[in-house]
């Protein structure tokens, strides 16, 4: 922006950095250093600027954002700012005009969205708008917020960019800049009413707008920008555009045109029309999706008929006439950064299915967890969307941040507690399966098995299933997989910290399950209390599942662990212990991180 000596006038987005050019009245041709802007507010300090001196009137510096809250109270004041400027170092001088900063609009209705070029070239068309400083066009804007944005509309020129967005008129068309007009207000919460005049040059094609009130801070167009509501098309000559006429029922619908008063009709042989009542989504399911995208999610649609007044019956998608042979629906996720992606009716009939885009934002979110997501769906190819509000919105959820797991064995009865360890807390918001799936290409078991969540949510802890081994199988690898929503079974593994088992290479997220040991021979029935005997213990299944054996001596009342050594296929040595005398029992395990489970065959010998 510019500041001229006397008499100057400006304003900025508060939301941006905006290049200063200061044209300064008192400055000498001479006096090119460095200077400095200061950004007060009162008698308060904002901030210093640096600001450099191009030439004898014109100093350039950069905005400061502006934060301070807009209120009723203060919503004529709010924004505007004194600017004091020193050069080298020479005390501050005030220019004599305020600095406004505003809040940057954004156009979320127009109307109409096409226009014909015929009353474009004869210079008739004008379109209408709303606009709002709301997050998005489905927040609702503050009272404040709608005071603030009709003052500025009234002290502010209205400068819009026209930009070409068709391929066709890319090339050939300039961006035209068009000045808007206030309409009288309506008093509606939505937005305030502007419109522009088309200008009369503007070549059969789609166009986008941007709005700044200082002609220079224009916002950014999204990515697809055709879709948003700041666009608008002009209709060749040949188009004809008519408002469609009140149905009474819906179904498919032949259209025919007449241009000789309802003389003769001529018929749209091409395609048909499809009348439909309003879709309404009850529910989504599932209700959370991983923000890597590719959840495959339901919507549950009902259309809602208007006969009488008052009268709002629903009738669910599967009691409905209505079908989708040519692919039209689609569902929008209501972010610039989100594409619109295709959907189907699903096989029972009852839901609109798609599957979710990738929500590119996931860094941004992954420690807060959620992120909320409204829907848009449209049964006409995505010519006109409709919002859906099910009674739980669709949210995104990081990947689940994965540890470790303990213990990574267990035996093939099941029951052993399998404790999974994550770097982020889980909400309670959530309910955790944890999937064990056969590591064969041709094994059929999986079970999901329920998990509950440690007070801190840092640990989710399950029952791991029994699992079927062959015949003559000692032992089988099971893929263990988390899912907070039972559809997705995707989680952030580069923290996670595999068993370093040979066992396990190449197999760190495997649950091992072994045939339960069974103990056919002890060496020595008859220990020394002092300990140190050597014991050998010859069965089946002696196995080192990820860790070492085990072997512990109970008498019932206390029980004493120790290490075992493997010497071949079915014998395992160890040492016992030092024990009182009595009669105890033997147990072994195959233990590994964290295995407490002791549920194994035992035998019994009299310890003196």
């Amino acid at each position: 922006f510019i500041i001229h000596g006397s008499g100057f006038n400006f304003s900025g987005n508060s939301q941006q950095q905006s290049t200063a050019t200061l044209t300064s009245y008192w400055a000498h041709p001479t006096d090119l250093d460095d200077a400095k802007v200061r950004f007060m507010h009162g008698d308060k300090i904002l901030a210093s600027v640096a600001a450099t001196i191009q030439n004898s009137s014109k100093i350039e510096c950069t905005t400061v954002p502006y934060t301070r809250p807009l209120l009723h109270t203060t919503c004529a004041s709010w924004g505007s700012v004194s600017l004091w400027i020193s050069l080298r170092g020479s005390p501050y001088v005030q220019c004599k005009t305020p600095f406004v900063y505003y809040h940057q609009p954004f156009i979320f209705h127009m109307s109409p969205r096409a226009v014909s070029v015929a009353a474009v070239a004869n210079n008739d068309a004008d379109v209408s708008l709303r606009l709002t400083v709301a997050a998005t066009p489905q927040h609702t804007q503050t009272p404040a917020q709608r005071e603030r944005l009709a003052l500025d509309m009234q002290r502010h020129v209205m400068h819009f960019r026209i930009l070409p967005q068709s391929p066709s008129v890319a090339s050939s068309s300039t961006i035209l800049a068009v000045r808007g007009t206030i309409l009288p207000d309506d008093g509606a919460v939505d937005g305030v009413r502007a419109s522009i005049h088309v200008p009369s040059q503007l070549a059969v094609g789609t166009y986008a707008l941007q709005i700044a009130f200082n002609n220079t801070d224009f916002p950014p167009l999204p990515s697809d920008p055709i879709r948003v509501h700041a666009a608008f098309t002009t209709d060749d000559p040949t188009t004809l555009v008519v408002k469609s006429p009140r149905f009474n029922d819906a179904g498919q619908y032949e259209v025919a045109v007449s241009v000789n008063d309802g003389v003769h009709f001529s018929a749209l042989s091409s395609s048909l029309l499809l009348v439909y009542w309003k879709p309404t989504c009850e529910y989504v399911t599932p209700a959370y999706g991983v923000s890597m995208g590719g959840t495959d999610l339901h919507l549950r649609i009902s259309f809602g008929q208007l006969r009488h007044e008052g009268d709002r019956p629903r009738v669910a998608l599967e009691d409905s006439t209505f079908d989708d042979p040519n692919g039209l629906i689609r569902v929008r996720f209501m972010s610039d950064l989100l594409p619109t992606v295709r959907g189907h009716v699903s096989s029972c009939r009852k839901f609109f299915h798609c599957t979710t885009p990738k929500n590119a934002m996931v860094d941004q979110f992954r420690h807060s967890q959620l992120e909320a997501m409204g829907l848009q769906v449209s049964v006409d190819g995505g010519v006109v969307f409709f919002d859906l509000t099910p009674k739980t919105p669709f949210s995104y959820y990081a990947p689940p941040k994965l540890r470790m797991y303990t213990p990574v064995q267990g035996p093939a009865t099941g029951g052993t507690s399998v404790h999974l360890h994550v770097g982020v807390p889980i909400p309670d918001t959530f309910t955790c399966h944890l999937r064990f799936r056969g590591a064969k290409l041709l094994h059929q078991d999986i079970h999901d098995v329920p998990m509950t969540k440690s007070a801190d949510g840092l640990v989710l802890t399950c029952i791991s299933p029994m699992w079927h081994l062959e015949p003559g199988e000692a032992y089988a690898m099971a893929l263990v997989e988390l899912t907070l929503n039972g559809v997705d079974y995707v989680s952030d593994t580069t923290e996670f910290e595999p068993c370093g088992h040979p066992l396990f290479a190449g197999l760190g997220h495997h649950f091992c399950y072994y045939a339960p040991p069974r103990l056919t021979d002890v060496s020595a029935k008859f220990l020394s209390c002092r300990g140190h005997d050597q014991v050998v213990i010859r069965g089946a299944g002696l196995l080192e599942c990820g860790g070492p054996i085990r072997v512990a001596f109970s008498n019932g009342t206390t029980t004493k662990y120790v290490d075992a050594s493997r010497l071949d296929g079915d014998r395992v040595e160890c040492r016992a212990p030092p024990f009182a005398p009595g009669t105890g029992m033997l147990l072994v395990q195959n233990v590994g991180r964290g295995q407490t489970d002791m549920r194994q065959d035992h035998v019994t010998w009299p310890c003196r």
